[in-house]
């Protein structure tokens, strides 16, 4: 189920990046509701930040510069969610699963991130 996003706002949570694989994006629920929402990348691994795993730092940073590069406009994000077979919305770890892609599509945040931490050859996290 695809839905519109952006970057949370500050005064809703103090840091958006919560490791290389788990960011928080603020999406629209229509009718002028915008929720802030825990987004795990579906298929990503990235080191874990605690207890510190090598590279982690460097792919949240890496998650940071792509965020920025294709921040523009007010809903700037497309995310992919998926429910199961009961309808509820899929999750892992209590937080939402889903694909994060720029406007257009053309770029995918998840496939990026794992091929940073696949070429760099970080350990997979949780």
């Amino acid at each position: 189920m695809p839905f519109r996003a952006r970057l949370v706002r500050p005064e809703d949570v103090a840091d958006p990046f919560h490791d290389g694989d788990t960011i928080w994006l603020e999406y629209d629920h229509g009718k002028f509701i915008h929720v802030p929402t825990d987004i795990r990348l579906k298929d990503v691994h990235a080191p874990e930040l605690k207890p510190l795993q090598l590279g982690a730092a460097e792919t949240r940073q890496f998650v940071i510069d792509w965020i920025a590069q294709w921040n523009v406009g007010k809903w700037p994000f497309w995310v992919d969610s998926w429910r199961t077979s009961t309808y509820r919305d899929a999750k892992t770890l209590d937080r939402f699963l889903g694909e994060v892609f720029n406007r257009d599509r053309s770029s995918c945040l998840n496939i990026a991130v794992q091929t940073f931490v696949d070429e760099h050859g970080y350990p997979a996290g949780n």
